[in-house]
């Protein structure tokens, strides 16, 4: 869906931008001499914690799966083995997208890697169990209401911070 794509690639790129690069070690090297970007940029990293529910399908905007509108599509024939690969398809791109979060915003470097790895683990786990808690505290809203909330909401916040980033990176040459 567009209206969540956009703010996602608008707040990916401008993180490759700001670390001069858009390739992810590039941007946790940037961290490393920087300090963690959640602090400089919480608009753009409110941007992704906003199209993360959006994006894995959870409620409340299970956009792409909305059994109530949808009644033909690939879940309709699936049950036992094809359907438990589906569902692990899905949790997996839970997992990736809040490590990815985590990579992008929160990278810590102990020195350790298996430190590294708890560390990774425990923030996406954190991130996951706390929209797994708002998914089952809510239920799933309008098509309608969750377009015109990225459209206009979540852009809005991704804008800002798009242009945070460039008048830093211009004008007060923050490197």
């Amino acid at each position: 869906m567009v209206s969540v794509e956009i703010p996602l690639i608008i707040s990916v790129l401008t993180l490759g931008v700001i670390a001069g690069g858009f390739n992810i070690s590039k941007i946790i090297a940037y961290q490393e001499v920087n300090g963690i970007l959640a602090l400089k940029y919480p608009l753009l990293l409110l941007t992704l914690l906003l199209v993360y529910p959006a994006e894995v399908m959870m409620n409340p905007l299970t956009l792409t799966n909305a059994e109530t509108e949808i009644v033909e599509g690939p879940f309709t024939e699936y049950s036992g083995r094809r359907l438990a690969l589906l569902e692990l398809a899905h949790l997996t791109e839970r997992f990736i997208l809040a490590s990815l979060i985590v990579d992008l915003f929160f990278h810590l470097d102990f020195g350790i890697p298996l430190a590294n790895i708890i560390y990774n683990l425990t923030c996406s786990l954190f991130i996951i169990v706390f929209y797994t808690f708002i998914e089952a505290v809510s239920s799933r809203i309008r098509i309608i209401e969750a377009v015109k909330w990225y459209i206009v909401f979540t852009n809005i916040i991704c804008i800002i911070g798009l242009i945070q980033a460039v008048v830093e990176r211009t004008f007060l040459r923050v490197v």
